[in-house]
């Protein structure tokens, strides 16, 4: 009983010592966002350039889909619905984990900045 007390005091006064961490430190630490601002900056430019070009990029690919469906030879009319069915009945967390397991066989390797 005496040992619990004595780790109970220990453990205690080690828990004091500790320094205080509050919201302010923990979520708003202003320093650490000062030396992280180029990468984040660096990354939301990025983000921007890619989402810029897969609008268009879809936009582009949408609209050739669908005048193939309507306009084009009948060969072509089934591979455009083919190619819009398959990517309409499938969940968009399968088309990302497919996308993003796939894309190192094809050759296309991840950067890291």
């Amino acid at each position: 009983m005496a040992l619990v007390a004595a780790l109970l005091k220990k453990l205690s006064r080690q828990t004091r010592q500790r320094p205080r961490m509050d919201l302010i430190d923990t979520f708003f630490n202003w320093t650490l966002l000062k030396g992280a601002l180029p990468q984040l900056m660096q990354g939301l430019g990025i983000t921007v350039m890619l989402g810029i070009r897969s609008i268009v990029l879809g936009l582009f690919s949408g609209l050739l889909m669908s005048l193939l469906r309507l306009y084009g030879p009948a060969p072509l009319q089934n591979v455009a619905r083919i190619y819009i069915e398959v990517f309409r009945s499938m969940p968009i967390l399968v088309l990302l984990v497919r996308v993003y397991y796939a894309l190192p066989f094809v050759g296309i390797v991840q950067r890291t900045v």
